[in-house]
């Protein structure tokens, strides 16, 4: 990942959320494998994040350690991986604390990526 040189040995919060209560993330080969395995360079501490599939504890305890400047960027998979109600509450917090949203998926998530992704997944649920 040729942003995470841009990061400088920042504290990253590493957050995923299990495709299927049956996914696997700690054998095999699958997206934490995949996250790990590009991280492994990386100096600075990393935590992950990892909630069960339909959960979102991990995700309010990643909210709480930024606004505690416990982690200074953020990982995600995807905001997919993130429930509608809280893409906004982990958008404005990152933009707030001044922290990095990076997608692995798709490089750093800006302004625009927030509102087409609420506007999709808000048009999905009506």
């Amino acid at each position: 990942m040729k942003i995470l040189k841009s990061l400088k040995d920042k504290k990253l919060g590493v957050y995923l959320r299990k495709e299927s209560p049956a996914e696997n993330i700690i054998t095999g080969y699958g997206r934490l494998q995949w996250l790990k395995y590009e991280l492994e360079k990386y100096k600075g501490d990393k935590k992950f994040f990892i909630d069960r599939s339909n959960e979102d504890t991990n995700l309010n305890s990643l909210i709480k350690a930024i606004k505690s400047k416990e982690i200074e960027a953020v990982i995600i998979w995807t905001l997919d991986d993130i429930d509608l109600d809280l893409i906004n509450s982990l958008w404005v917090t990152c933009f707030m604390n001044e922290v990095p949203l990076i997608s692995f998926y798709k490089g750093e998530i800006k302004t625009k990526d927030i509102i087409n992704t609420y506007t999709e997944q808000f048009l999905i649920t009506r």
